[in-house]
């Protein structure tokens, strides 16, 4: 019922139309048309189900000929699709009929979880890291297929780790990191070693940037260590990535040999001693000697030296000292000439025990009456053990053969001449008369005995009765020959009352005449008289010129000088070149007061003495480190400087070793040339040995500067 040329119809179901035209005449007619009406395919999408975004899902058709997959536009059975969000897909199906229908489906595209790494950093070598994953409920990290949230790692190299996590809706995600594995520092420890005891090593790090140093947690790249034994040290370097490694060594410590010193003991003067080194492989003494044993013979206590190596290189020393004891200044007191059945006291000094030869005797002294001759010999030892002798001849005169001579008996009053003979000397008793003739007048019998003196000063005595009726005989006895200042008694005998003409009345008087002097007694017995003369006979005392005092230094000898008298003796002996000459020679080490008694001809002394002051102080030998020598008088001339020199060779070399001068005197010194040449200012190089006089000797090089 649609008036229209044309109409739209949508039948449902096969239909009949019909319509009816009118033309212009208003003549109608009909015309019936069907509308068959296919029935619409069934079309429907299978295959759709939720996914994960990125995932793809296939989506199928099915119920038509041919489909139509919008939003895609695209013509086919199946479509593989990937929407990124939830998307409505349709697809239009055309069956044989090209009936078309429609069916649609909707994919759910889940989110991908926000699966990330925590914890990932640079490594150094050997360390492990641990990686936390997170954003979803489960995971698989690769390359090792290890599952779980949580890994701990400890690549060996730089390496990517990727953990896959799986969320709820079993969309799985992906994070990925890149674990840098930085090398570890090539730290390495350089020093020489093994060491010796107390030696210091010097340690050496390097391939790093900071150290540690460990038992002592020191700090630096080089450390001084001294370990008192074998010692282990680590470093641990850190470099610029704070990655750490480490380096060991062990420091062997040796130690010292125990160098000792054997057979060392006190000695006495002269006496050798030898020394044995032991505990080392090679020695060098402070001698200079690179023996194991030395025999020295000190002059002096000195102390010895020695440093001793072993296999390792080690060093170590001993010192001893050599207590060198003085001989004991033994001295036999006492001796002097003896006649024949005299007896003598000798007595020893300077020592503590003493032997006494010929005899065996060990008294310190000895009562000895030899019948000859006789070679005494003294050994003396000292608290130290220490023996040294003194020796002496001790002379025995024979006695002389005294024989007396005169006619005899003789009456009172008159005198009677007696010879003796068989000496030099002679001594009459009574009377103390003197000479060998003796002309008499003894006021009775008397037995005269007469002394004989020989030259030796031995006596021997001879008897002579002279039978005299009574008549006074006066005499004189005493000393017939004194020296000036001396004193002598004489005595007066004969009678019993005395006059001298000295106006004296006692039998004896003392006078000290100081020229020859003859004095007369006058004997007195009852009234009977007789005089007596007696001569002194004076001699003069020498007058002794001698060295004055002086000093000298220690080692040094002095010459002794002494004049005025016929014979001389030194005391004491000691450090003296002879005791009975005019001109010993002194070498003493201590202060000392020489006192020699000079003698005459005729026996008469005087004593003068010598005070030697002995300097022991030797004190330094100096050279002076510069000098000018520009001919101003000051400092031109270098010298060695020491008043303690007894021998010395000293010589100057240029900076090339050249020797450009040579000395041996003290007093003689460089004065700048060479060859007759003033040297240039610099800087010469000297040497220098000395002897002192104490025996010491020094040793010198150094410096000095020439200056123009």
């Amino acid at each position: 019922n649609v008036v229209a040329d044309s109409v739209k119809v949508a039948p449902l179901q096969t239909t009949m139309y019909y319509v009816t035209g009118t033309d212009a005449n208003g003549c109608k007619n009909i015309d019936s048309a069907q509308v068959v009406v296919y029935p619409l395919p069934n079309i429907q999408i299978t295959g759709h189900h939720p996914i994960c975004f990125g995932d793809s899902v296939m989506l199928y058709a099915q119920g038509g000929q041919t489909y139509l997959w919008l939003p895609l536009n695209i013509i086919a059975d199946s479509v593989m699709v990937s929407p990124h969000t939830t998307t409505l897909f349709y697809v239009l199906g055309t069956d044989t009929n090209m009936c078309k229908n429609i069916d649609s489906a909707e994919v759910l595209v889940y989110p991908l979880p926000d699966i990330q790494i925590q914890g990932a950093h640079p490594i150094c070598f050997g360390d492990s890291i641990t990686l936390q994953a997170s954003g979803g409920i489960s995971y698989v990290w690769m390359p090792d297929s290890l599952t779980g949230s949580q890994q701990t790692f400890v690549p060996l190299q730089t390496s990517t780790y990727v953990v896959i996590g799986t969320d709820q809706n079993q969309c799985s995600n992906s994070d990925t990191v890149s674990i840098t594995v930085y090398q570890l520092p090539d730290v390495q420890i350089a020093g020489e070693h093994p060491i010796c005891f107390g030696d210091t090593i010097i340690l050496t790090a390097s391939g790093a940037v900071n150290y540690v140093w460990y038992p002592d947690t020191l700090v630096g790249m080089q450390q001084i260590f001294q370990p008192l034994t074998s010692q282990t040290y680590v470093v641990v370097g850190t470099d610029l990535n704070n990655c750490k490694n480490s380096d060991t060594v062990m420091v062997v410590v040796h130690p010292l040999p125990n160098v000792l010193i054997t057979g060392a003991h006190p000695i006495c003067f002269g006496d050798s001693i030898t020394m044995v080194a032991i505990n080392a492989q090679s020695y060098m003494w402070s001698t200079g000697d690179d023996q194991n044993n030395i025999t020295v013979a000190p002059l002096q206590s000195t102390s010895y030296m020695v440093t001793g190596t072993d296999a390792n290189g080690c060093v170590n020393s001993d010192t001893v000292l050599i207590v060198v004891n003085p001989l004991p200044l033994v001295h036999i007191n006492g001796v002097q000439p003896i006649c024949l059945y005299d007896s003598i006291t000798l007595s020893a000094s300077g020592a503590v025990t003493y032997t006494w030869l010929p005899w065996g005797l060990s008294d310190i002294s000895i009562n000895i009456s030899p019948v000859s001759t006789t070679q005494v010999i003294l050994t003396g030892t000292d608290s130290n053990g220490c023996v040294n002798s003194d020796s002496a001849t001790l002379v025995v005169y024979p006695l002389p053969n005294v024989l007396v001579s005169g006619v005899n008996p003789i009456c009172f009053g008159d005198s009677i001449t007696i010879t003796a003979s068989g000496a030099n000397d002679y001594v009459w008793m009574p009377g103390n008369l003197m000479g060998n003739v003796q002309t008499l007048s003894p006021q009775q019998t008397t037995t005269y005995t007469v002394l004989g003196i020989d030259t030796n000063q031995c006596k021997s005595t001879a008897q002579f009765e002279i039978t005299v009726y009574e008549l006074p005989v006066a005499s004189i006895s005493g000393v017939s020959r004194i020296c000036q200042m001396d004193e002598v008694t004489l005595n007066a005998s004969g009678g019993t009352s005395y006059l001298w003409n000295t106006q004296q009345t006692t039998s004896s008087i003392t006078v000290a005449p100081m020229t020859t002097t003859t004095y007369s007694v006058i004997a007195f017995k009852d009234i009977c008289s007789d005089t007596a003369f007696f001569t002194v006979t004076v001699d003069n005392k020498p007058l002794l010129i001698g060295t004055s005092d002086t000093t000298i230094i220690v080692g040094m000898s002095v010459p002794l000088h002494v004049s005025g008298a016929q014979s001389y003796t030194w005391y004491p002996i000691q450090y003296l070149s002879c005791v009975n000459c005019p001109n010993p020679t002194a070498k003493p080490s201590d202060n000392i007061e020489y006192c020699v008694i000079g003698t005459t001809a005729q026996g008469c002394s005087d004593t003068l003495c010598i005070q030697i002051l002995v300097d022991k102080e030797c004190g330094e030998t100096f050279i002076p480190s510069g000098f000018s020598p520009n001919n101003d008088g000051n400092n031109d001339v270098l010298y060695v400087r020491g008043k303690c020199i007894k021998t010395m060779q000293f010589a100057i070399y240029n900076r090339w070793g050249e020797k450009v001068f040579e000395t041996t005197d003290p007093h003689i010194g460089w004065d700048g040339t060479y060859r007759g040449k003033p040297m240039d200012s610099g800087v010469f190089v000297y040497q220098l040995r000395a002897e002192y006089y104490n025996g010491v000797i020094v040793k010198k090089q150094g410096n000095v500067t020439l200056i123009r």
